[in-house]
């Protein structure tokens, strides 16, 4: 294990809600383990596979403090969670950082330890909003043995939309509590947010608190593991439901935007080996305590996922007829037009055809050119036709200023229901304030709503000028 040097180095901690994660548990631990997280706060949440025990177990060893928290019916048990943890063990450590199981902080010098990031920042920093690095699938339908950041290696630009999302690591004196959602923490008087690097932390306008304007990857970032294989996916995630919600689920239409394989950085060699290393003494401390072995064997648990996965289907959140998958990979906006390029597929069938433009409630006419060549998606959807592009032009006057302000814009492929949503909703305004920018606009980051509105007026009626 990777500890901090100086005795009296601040205490770093990690605090987190699990609820039937129990093919990943000891790897999260074991790598946070590594990269110098000293203690662990985790609430049990109902769990009914494997993860009660293990985490009891690693609690006996004294890796982890087990908090059993079987939450109020009808009510959202991820903010009461953390709530709990701070009243535990608020006085346990001087940062805590709150993340997921399918999140690792991991440093940009693999050699370097989260406690190094957060001792190079001022005393007034409170809040360290560390951004996503969001992993899709790899290709990978599978759940297969291995570590997750041994087999999840394909990731999505650093520009995607969601990783402007960042989690807190908190200076647990700093801060009057939880917030309304786990990305954000309200600060005291006199304490400030920033990114790892002591960068001020601005937020994204017009977003919930939680999102950066900027995305910065150094010195540490989140790497987010949030679809794995689809059959993980499936059978862990979207049949678990939110831990924000007890109503809404994540399904198809979150799989297909969220599974991005854009380009392939693998986790760095020094700290897989030394997760394993670490994972192999968490084990052998387990049996030795007494753990059956079948808990404590990861690649077991993951098996398991595999073997359901041809017998019993869950029913996820939606479950169409055919997986769909889409994405608008580019949208240009001038004064006369905005021009959408993308794809979209249904598993099982042959190109689609028809496409449309849906503004909330509203179609709106546009120039359709379907079956466009798209063999560069051949390498992720080996049976996804050729013919599978698309590009939709519309007129700005037929779209109006409403729908430029709008961010409720998709592309209907084929049948109704296949909505090809921007990924992240930011995505459609950024090519608005693009336009606007171009077309003489000043820029819009610090814009008020109404100063907004009015600009895009002038847009879409051909007053503004470069210059």
């Amino acid at each position: 294990m990777t500890a901090p040097s100086d005795p009296a180095a601040p205490t770093l901690a990690i605090g987190a809600i699990f609820k039937n994660e129990a093919p990943y548990i000891l790897e999260w631990v074991a790598f946070h383990r590594v990269v110098g997280v000293e203690r662990f706060f985790v609430a049990d949440n109902n769990s009914d596979d494997e993860s009660t025990p293990l985490l009891a177990g690693l609690q006996t060893i004294g890796a982890i403090d087990h908090i059993p928290f079987p939450h109020v019916p009808d009510s959202p048990p991820q903010m009461p969670a953390y709530v709990e943890i701070l009243r535990r063990h608020g006085d346990d450590a001087d940062w805590i950082a709150f993340i997921d199981a399918d999140e690792f902080l991991v440093p940009s010098d693999p050699a370097a330890t989260v406690a190094d990031a957060l001792g190079r920042l001022g005393d007034d920093v409170g809040v360290v909003g560390v951004n996503w690095a969001s992993y899709g699938s790899s290709f990978r339908t599978e759940a297969t043995p291995g570590l997750v950041t041994e087999r999840f290696t394909w990731r999505a630009t650093q520009k995607f939309g969601a990783n402007h999302h960042y989690k807190s690591i908190v200076r647990v004196r700093g801060v009057e509590g939880v917030g309304k959602n786990p990305h954000a923490f309200p600060l005291k008087a006199g304490f400030v947010e920033a990114h790892p690097s002591g960068a001020p932390l601005a937020p994204l306008p017009k977003r919930p608190k939680g999102l950066s304007a900027a995305v910065e990857w150094a010195p540490l970032r989140l790497n987010h593991y949030l679809v794995k294989s689809r059959d993980e996916f499936l059978f862990k995630k979207s049949a678990r439901g939110r831990a924000t919600s007890v109503t809404k689920r994540r399904g198809e239409a979150y799989f297909n935007s969220h599974d991005r394989n854009d380009l392939e950085e693998a986790m760095s060699p020094l700290l897989i080996e030394r997760t394993r290393e670490e994972m192999a003494r968490l084990k052998a401390r387990l049996i030795e305590a007494g753990l059956d072995r079948a808990v404590v064997d990861v690649d077991l648990a993951v098996a398991e996922i595999t073997a359901r996965s041809g017998g019993r289907q869950p029913a996820p959140a939606e479950a169409p007829a055919a997986r769909r998958r889409g994405s608008i990979g580019r949208t240009v906006v001038t004064p006369t037009t905005v021009t959408l390029q993308g794809w979209a597929l249904e598993e099982g069938r042959g190109p689609i055809a028809e496409f449309a433009l849906r503004v909330g409630d509203r179609m709106v006419p546009a120039a359709v050119k379907a079956r466009i060549p798209r063999p560069d998606l051949a390498r992720q959807y080996p049976r996804a036709p050729n013919l599978c592009g698309f590009r939709l032009a519309v007129d700005v006057q037929e779209l109006g200023a409403e729908a430029l302000l709008r961010s409720d814009v998709a592309v209907v492929a084929g049948s109704p229901g296949f909505d090809i949503a921007f990924s992240p909703a930011a995505a459609w305004d950024k090519a608005v304030e693009d336009a606007l920018v171009a077309a003489g606009a000043p820029p819009l980051a610090t814009a008020s709503p109404e100063t907004r509105a009015a600009l895009i007026g002038d847009f879409v009626k051909g007053r503004l000028r470069p210059g």
